[in-house]
């Protein structure tokens, strides 16, 4: 949408609203099936497949986006799916969901609530590193393209980890209320739907999939498909694989040897992305920069 309809207003943007419509339409009524049927770190490395599809979409020029990949690139995405691979094969693979009448006692979890309040402290250190200003966001799609290319890559993967941070708690939501739409479906509604707290889920969830869309736009908008997509999905995958075994008890049933490959899987799949997001970060600055003024940065 940034490249083909990048001067439209929002409301002639199609291929925004085609995406729009499948981020959150189908995933919203595919993905509530299959959370209440399997636990969240067994379906949320499956994201990994994106990776395959988007760079071959990307390489193809199919969709009006025609880039490059090189041998860098299929090795260091090669790398995350295998990493994606092993934390799927030994990651837990059952679930304790909740009902709608005890679902404040999950979110109030201590190890949830540190968790949850690291990651937003990690943001918050980010955001002040970065100094982006909070208007920008809001009105332009693109960063101006006046900083060096670690300090441009910072900016993506932040914005790339903020996507994945309110989309990996979007998927959590979806878990809960996808949950207690089967328990009142297979308890005739004798299990009640609409409490307090599914609608404070529901609420949530719109919050957060509204938040995620804004940022991985802007991720898309500000980097190559195939740095972006990678970065944002990877990332994407590892934070609902630990909100999700947190929150729902995935990781306790766990030995030690599972564990053990399974955080190696988690490390391997960061490697891989570490590799991609250098090398496409790099090829995207001299792309921008090339014939310059020799005084530009």
């Amino acid at each position: 949408s940034t490249n083909v309809e990048g001067g439209l207003p929002c409301q002639r943007k199609k291929f925004w609203w085609i995406g729009f419509l499948f981020l959150i339409v189908n995933a919203s009524v595919i993905d509530v099936f299959a959370f209440s049927l399997a636990p969240i770190t067994l379906i949320a490395p499956f994201t990994g497949v994106t990776i395959v599809f988007t760079s071959w979409l990307a390489s193809s020029g199919m969709l009006f986006v025609k880039e490059t990949l090189d041998v860098w690139d299929a090795t260091s995405t090669g790398i995350t799916l295998a990493g994606v691979t092993i934390t799927s094969m030994y990651g837990p693979h059952e679930s304790v969901a909740p009902d709608m009448t005890n679902t404040w006692k999950y979110f109030s979890q201590p190890d949830f609530v540190t968790c949850v309040g690291a990651l937003i402290i990690v943001l918050v250190f980010g955001w002040a590193l970065v100094g982006v200003d909070a208007v920008s966001l809001i009105k332009n799609s693109r960063d101006v393209k006046t900083v060096s290319a670690r300090a441009q890559t910072g900016r993506i993967l932040l914005y790339a980890f903020s996507a994945a941070f309110a989309g990996s708690m979007s998927m959590l939501l979806l878990k809960v209320i996808g949950t207690g739409i089967k328990n009142s479906l297979e308890s005739n509604f004798a299990v009640p739907l609409v409490t307090p707290g599914w609608l404070l889920c529901l609420c949530g969830l719109i919050t957060c999939a509204v938040v995620q869309l804004m940022f991985l736009h802007r991720t898309l908008a500000n980097s190559p498909v195939s740095y972006g997509v990678p970065t944002y999905q990877t990332l994407l995958t590892l934070l609902t694989i630990l909100l999700g075994g947190i929150f729902f008890s995935e990781f306790r049933k766990q030995g030690w040897f599972t564990m053990t490959i399974f955080g190696t899987g988690v490390g391997l799949a960061l490697f891989g992305v570490a590799l991609h997001t250098t090398h496409r970060s790099q090829a995207e600055h001299a792309q921008n920069y090339a014939g310059a003024p020799s005084g530009a940065p």
